[in-house]
């Protein structure tokens, strides 16, 4: 990830306590995909109205936690997991891939995410 986009935060306690977060939503994401490959979470600073990014189908996401409404943070790491894992390109008609935040509770967004995921599986011809 270019610098001039994303800072990442050295360790720390606190730093560690917001990529948990982050990691348990991931760990949930699992529930509906057990073959999600494993997700290198970093958490810095995004520069502009950036709040987060993933390096499509590189498995890596980059999240700016302090950025991001508490209510928000599910939507966020969701979308940049489908970025991440499976190349997943913004689609405004989405309100979990719109490039722009929206308005949605968080059992929408696991509720989008999961047909994305169903959908995977069918184009792939795979169980889980």
């Amino acid at each position: 990830m270019k610098k001039t986009k994303f800072e990442n935060d050295k360790m720390s306690d606190s730093t560690y306590k917001e990529k948990r977060q982050v990691m348990e939503i991931i760990y949930n994401a699992k529930k509906y995909s057990p073959s999600l490959p494993r997700i290198e979470v970093k958490i810095g600073k995004a520069k502009g109205n950036y709040l987060g990014f993933g390096r499509l189908g590189e498995n890596q996401i980059w999240i700016d936690v302090k950025k991001i409404n508490k209510s928000q943070l599910v939507q966020v790491v969701l979308h940049e997991i489908l970025h991440a894992v499976f190349a997943t390109p913004h689609k405004d008609t989405c309100k979990l891939m719109a490039p722009i935040v929206q308005n949605i509770t968080e059992k929408k967004a696991w509720e989008i995410f999961g047909q994305y995921i169903d959908k995977y599986k069918q184009d792939l011809g795979c169980q889980n």
